[in-house]
This record gives structure tokens, sequence and C-alpha cells, in this order.
């Protein structure tokens, strides 16, 4: 009865791990619509460098509790690393090119090679999701969807940087998790939940930001770009995070350098 207890402690243990790394992978595709395959690499970078911490690789051992602090910061920036380093230039690839990323493989290699085999194009380094005989319509992606995208994009061939209003959006059926799914199909551009631009808005507005006088204030990128403060803040923001534009200590903005 012992014994079982025992094994019983120990599987459960074991059991929360695996749920607790499942857990990671679930919480980062909800949050970023990557799968992250290395998440069983980094919580093994952490066992280890618990391991040390605790045997005196310090030069010092420290109390457990002490250790697992240490660790956790440790792992923390490592995470934010990995996500400012590696996933948040790829938020504009394809989910197989992030999946790559995850592993460590060549993902262009690797695209290629699946492209080629499946018949899909790419282009700028993507997979453009049409069959190279087949109709313009990405794969895996449900008609219904692809309608309303496309009906999205019509409003927006006009005024590029016009994002359809809140009702607008509920009007075709785009809920945050429809905007989600059209985003990482390469469809649109995802500002925040409620501001999509067709792909390639970013770098139009980059061009359009680069005939202002350096730097520019919220209101003349507003003016420049044709929108309104519901959408050039957001987008603003976008840049920001994506490195193209820099936002200064009294507010205004300008494009960093190549």
């Amino acid at each position: 009865m012992q014994n079982i207890l025992l094994f019983a402690v120990l599987g459960l243990g074991e059991g929360a791990l695996i749920a607790a790394l499942a857990m990671s992978v679930v919480v980062f595709y909800r949050g970023s619509g990557t799968v992250n395959l290395s998440m069983g690499a980094i919580a093994m970078v952490g066992s280890y460098l618990y391991y040390s911490v605790d045997n005196g690789a310090l030069g010092f051992r420290p109390p457990w509790w002490v250790a697992f602090i240490i660790v956790l910061i440790f792992i923390a920036v490592l995470g934010t690393i990995i996500e400012l380093g590696l996933f948040w230039p790829l938020r504009g690839s394809s989910p197989l090119a992030k999946l790559a990323a995850s592993l460590g493989l060549p993902d262009r290699v690797l695209i290629e090679a699946l492209a080629r085999q499946a018949g899909l194009p790419l282009r700028d380094g993507q997979l453009t999701g049409a069959r190279a005989d087949g109709p313009d319509r990405p794969a895996t992606v449900p008609a219904v969807l692809l309608t309303a995208v496309q009906a999205v994009r019509a409003d927006l061939a006009t005024d590029p940087f016009r994002a359809p209003e809140a009702g607008r959006l509920r009007e075709l059926g785009l809920d945050t998790r429809a905007i989600a799914a059209a985003a990482r199909a390469g469809l649109l551009l995802r500002i925040s939940d409620q501001v999509v631009l067709a792909p390639g808005a970013d770098r139009a507005a980059a061009q359009a930001l680069a005939r202002l006088p350096q730097p520019f204030t919220t209101a003349q990128a507003r003016q420049v770009l044709g929108t309104t403060r519901r959408v050039a803040i957001p987008l603003l923001e976008f840049l920001d995070r994506a490195r193209v534009t820099e936002r200064l200590a009294d507010d205004r903005r300008q494009l960093r350098s190549p």
C-alpha cells in the first residue's frame, strides 16, 4: 500500500508537469497564434539551472526558495528575449515559419521544401496560401470567413487606413477569433482586437510617415494617413512594437533608421 501511494504521488507530480507544459503551449498560442514547441526545452533549461544554483554554481548554496526565485527571473528574461528577438519579428510570417523557428529549424529551407511539395507559391519569403494551379483562396479558411474578409478588403480599397468600425465587423461576423484566424492566414493585418487593415498596410503607413518632417506628432500622422485617432493611435503603437517607429519622451515619434 505504501508503494502504491508513493507511485501515485510521483505520477501526480509528473502529470502536473505535463499539464503545465501543455497549458503553456495553449496560452502562448492563444496570445500570439504560434505553436511554440520550444516550451519543453525552456522547462529543461530551468530545471538544469535550478539544479546548478542549488548545488553552488554561484559560489554558495542558497535556500531552495532563493534558488527558485533566481531561476524564475532568469526564465522570465529568457522568454522575453525569445519573444522579442524571435517570434515578434516573425508575426507576419506563415504559421509554418513560426513553428519551424520554435524548433530551431532553418525555416526558409523548410518552408520552401514544403511549399514545393504542396504546390503552394512563395512571395517575399512567405506562403501566399493559394495553390499555383487553383483559385486564389487560402487553404483551410472557411468560405464564410473568406467572404467577410473580401468585404473588409473592399471597404479598405479606397481608404486603406479607414479601418471598419466595430459594428461593421460584427455585421460581417468577424469576432476576435475570426479576425485572429484571418490574420494567421495572411488575409488581414490585425492592429488590435477591433482594428484591422489589409496586409501591407504597415509598410504603406511607414512610407506615408516618411514624407513627414521628423519627428512628427500623432495629429500629423493621422492627417497624412487620412484616418481617425481610433485607428492612428493603435497603428502607431503597432509600428512602435515592430520597431518601425520610435516614440520620444515628448510623445512625438520618428521613423527608425533602417
